[in-house]
This record gives structure tokens, C-alpha cells and sequence, in this order.
């Protein structure tokens, strides 16, 4: 017994539909920023937040810079201070460049 097929013409070939990677979830608001725009990570090092920075921005428009520096907390807010300053905490600075 043969079976019988059917040969349809000029049928587009429909595209092939990925499940989504979920959006990794970011810590830093990089997404957000004007340039000249800033933020202070409290207690860890250029190193550590560079690399993270760099991984999450591959895909965003923008040049970003991290620096070291102190902080002081108010109201919920980072502002930048001076190290001698009582009450500052060290930690890098996080600049949208471009």
C-alpha cells in the first residue's frame, strides 16, 4: 500500500521560534543611565564590580568606567565623600562615560 503526498507550491518556510533566554536580572542600574550619571557600590572592589559591569553592558549602548572611592549613606542615597570624612565607607564608583 503507497501513501500519497501531497506537493504544495510556493508554501514559505515559517521561521523557527527560540524559547527566550530569561533577562539576567542586573544588580546595578547601568541600564538607566545618562551620561555623566554615577553610582556607589559599598564594600567591594574595582576589580569585582568591573568585571560584573562589563559582563551585563556587552549588549547596552554606552561607555562605562569604575574608579575607587568612599561614600557616605544618606537617607537611603550614596553621595560621594572624602576618606578622611567620619563615617565614609570605601568602595567603587560606577560612571556612564558615553
Amino acid at each position: 500500500m503507497s501513501e500519497m503526498f501531497n506537493i504544495v507550491k510556493d508554501h514559505p518556510i515559517p521561521p523557527i521560534v527560540r524559547a527566550r533566554a530569561a533577562t539576567p536580572r542586573k544588580k546595578y542600574p547601568v541600564d538607566k543611565m545618562d551620561v555623566g550619571d554615577s553610582f556607589f557600590v559599598a564594600d567591594r572592589t574595582v576589580r569585582r564590580v568591573s568585571a560584573y559591569i562589563s559582563r551585563i553592558t556587552k549588549n547596552l549602548q554606552g561607555t562605562f568606567e569604575t574608579r575607587p572611592g568612599h561614600g557616605i549613606e544618606n537617607d537611603g542615597k550614596w553621595l560621594p565623600a572624602e576618606a578622611e570624612a567620619p563615617g565614609t565607607t570605601k568602595g567603587t564608583w560606577v560612571w556612564r562615560t558615553a
